[in-house]
Parts: structure tokens; C-alpha cells; sequence
């Protein structure tokens, strides 16, 4: 919420773009692409432990949100809000390969300390493997969709 607290309000008929204080434009979809990206980049840095040496991030640890809380009053000099923490969260648990590694019931969970701290239950699995049987539907849906419009185009011609 703090982040977009330096927003003005933005009338309906333009809400793609944003109007920042100093009266700088820019278009919503770019801004929240780089401000997602510098926050997951800022927890890379600063929890480089908690990366799977293949790339992507382990299952974290469930309640390390509360955990984080915890690490900033204890390090306030931390240079990662709990907004910006929870942006990156909820951006690495929905990618894909976050969502392979916990549609696995029993593998480790890890707290901001890069060691075990709980497993991934049965319940958690499942819907993990429901988020990723929804992302193929999409994935499925979009590539007919592309191919309709392709072969319509090749008849107009």
C-alpha cells in the first residue's frame, strides 16, 4: 500500500498510464513490471539461500512473511520493505517453477535462514498442481485462439 500512496488518482479514461508527484508519466503495465523486478531482485540479494541451485526459488517456509516482519525490526538498515517483500512473494510462489516444486507433498520448506522448516502437505500439493493444470488450460486456450487468427488472416488474403 505505501508504494502506491505516492500515486495520484488517476481518472478512468486514461488507466493505463500513472501520474507520479513530479508529474512523470508512465505506462502502469512497464512500472509494475520493474518495480516486481527490483523487489524479487532485492530478496535474491539479500536471501541468496533461498535459491534452488537450478534456478528459482525453494518452497518457502509457510508464515515466512511473519518471519520477515520480524528480520526488519531487527535490522532496519534491511534496504527491502515488507511491501516490497510481499510483492516479490506473491510473485515467486506463482511462477512455474515455484509451483513444480511444491506439487510435490513431503519436500522441504525453508525459513529466511536457508535450513528445513516444514514440508509441503498433501493440501498444498494439490493445489499447486491445480494452478499449473489452470495455466496449461490458459497456455492451451491462447495457442488455439492464436491459431484461429492466423488461418482467418491466411483466408482473407
Amino acid at each position: 500500500r505505501s508504494w502506491l500512496s505516492a500515486i495520484h488518482r488517476q481518472p478512468l479514461s486514461d488507466s493505463s498510464k500513472l501520474l507520479f508527484p513530479n508529474n512523470t508519466e508512465v505506462n502502469i503495465a512497464d512500472w509494475i513490471f520493474e518495480f516486481t523486478h527490483n523487489c524479487v531482485e532485492k530478496v535474491k540479494s539479500l536471501f541468496p539461500h533461498l535459491r534452488a541451485e537450478s534456478g528459482g526459488f525453494l518452497p518457502l517456509k509457510i508464515g515466512i512473511t511473519n518471519d520477515f516482519a520480524a528480520f526488519l525490526t531487527e535490522h532496519p538498515e534491511t534496504e527491502l520493505t515488507l511491501d516490497e517483500w510481499s510483492c516479490a512473494i506473491s510473485c515467486i510462489t506463482t511462477r512455474q517453477v515455484y509451483l513444480l516444486r511444491t506439487a510435490v507433498a513431503g519436500i522441504p520448506r525453508y525459513g529466511l535462514d536457508g535450513l528445513p522448516a516444514g514440508q509441503v502437505s498433501e493440501c498444498e500439493a494439490q493445489n499447486a498442481r491445480r494452478w499449473l493444470a489452470v495455466r496449461e488450460k490458459q497456455k492451451l486456450k491462447m495457442k488455439t485462439m492464436q491459431e484461429q487468427t492466423a488461418s482467418t488472416e491466411k483466408i482473407e488474403r
